[in-house]
Parts: C-alpha cells; structure tokens; sequence
C-alpha cells in the first residue's frame, strides 16, 4: 500500500516512471496499490493515467472505488487526490465497505481530523473511519509515522516516508508491516503490526555547545568528536 506522494512532482521525468515501473515488474507475486497524492496528482496527463502499469499494480485515481483480490477475500479501496489539494473529505459521509465476510483495507492520502477540524488535504473525520467498515487505512501525507489509531474496528496509522531527504525528515525511517489472521474463520480479523527500519542515510540535527571553541579547527574538532 502507497498511501500517496511516490512520486514529488504530478509529471515525473519519464526515466524515473520506467525505473520504478521496472522494479515493480520485478516482483509480480505482489499486488501493489497506490493512491495519488497532493504532490502527485492524478492529473489527466498524471502517469498513473497514462503509463501502462505492470499487472500487478493499481492506481486510485479518482473518487473511491475498491478492488476484490481473487485469490484471498481482501477488499482495497482508495482514492486519489484530483488536484493539489482536497479540501472536501476523498471518503464520502455515507461511506460503508457492504463487503460482511471481507477483510477490507483503504489506502489514501490525507489527514485525520476531528469532526470539528478542517484541511486543504483531504481531512477523514475519525468517526467516519469508525463507522466505515473497514479494518485498516494507511494515510499518506505525513512525512513521519504513527502509531496505530483505533477508530472503532478500524485501525489506521501514517506510513512516514521509508528515506530521509533533508532535514524536515529527521531520524531513522520505517516501512510498517501489517498481518490478519482471520480467527478461526469468523472475520474476526486480528491484526499485528510491526515498523521495520529502512536503511540509507539519516537525516540528524545536534545542538553543539561551542562558546569554547575559539578557532575554526577548535569548533571542527568538536563537531568530528560528536560525530564519532
């Protein structure tokens, strides 16, 4: 599940949409889903438009709709942002899954808020979620992750981003790592989550005490010593 904003602008160099189409290809026993998001648009020319995906992988690009995978009852539904902002909720107020019997997901991008808040992206009341029928949502729009969020029989949580760019994407990243196991075949699904830290570079910012350091090679001998 890619809860939004693979990609940081709506219209990728083409180089880089093959690339990721290619890795993708690469492991076609994974069913892949992906919602656009607010630096990703689903434009009319958005690639998630145009690009012939692999099989394996699926675009939400408008209002929501689902996807009923064959081999296993799992529901995903989704929804992609139509602009650079939504300031309406992508999920509709009469939302329901109508799928009894179904483990039912949701990927998107946006914001859970309160009944009261707003947002420019995509604001999902956590009633809403709770009254959904769904049992898990994983958002995207939120560079750092979260933990589980219970709202009602749904849990849902922030991806964050698995790599670090600068310096607003401090500290180690995540990729999170959801199981279901249908109790004795009830759909009483019982979820386990768990954060896998990604690798690469780290992103860190240290205050350094340097009112000693009277000289450029003082001050550059403290910062190598608290480096090391």
């Amino acid at each position: 599940l890619i809860a939004g904003d693979l990609f940081d602008q709506p219209q990728p160099s083409r180089r880089l949409v093959n690339t990721v189409a290619e890795l993708f290809a690469s492991i076609p026993d994974t069913a892949i889903f992906i919602a656009a998001g607010n630096h990703d648009p689903a434009f009319i020319d958005s690639p998630y438009r145009t690009r012939s995906w692999p099989l394996n992988v699926n675009c939400f690009t408008d209002a929501i709709t689902s996807i009923n995978l064959s081999e296993m009852p799992v529901s995903v539904y989704g929804a992609g942002f139509p602009s650079t902002a939504a300031p309406r909720s992508l999920l509709p107020a009469d939302f329901t899954t109508g799928t009894p019997g179904r483990l039912n997901l949701l990927v998107m991008h946006g914001e859970l808020v309160s009944n009261t808040q707003a947002s420019d992206y995509n604001p999902v009341a956590i009633d809403r979620l709770a009254q959904s029928g769904l049992h898990y949502a994983a958002f995207g729009h939120r560079h750092e992750a979260s933990e589980l969020l219970s709202a009602g029989f749904c849990q849902a949580a922030y991806s964050g981003c698995p790599l670090g760019r600068g310096f607003d994407e401090t500290g180690t990243k995540s990729v999170r790592f959801i199981e279901f196991n249908d109790k004795e075949g009830t759909s009483d699904w019982q979820i386990k989550s768990e954060k896998f830290k990604t690798g690469g570079r780290i992103f860190s910012e240290i205050l350094l005490d340097a009112t000693e350091a009277e000289t450029n090679q003082a001050l550059a001998d403290r910062i190598l010593e608290q480096l090391r």
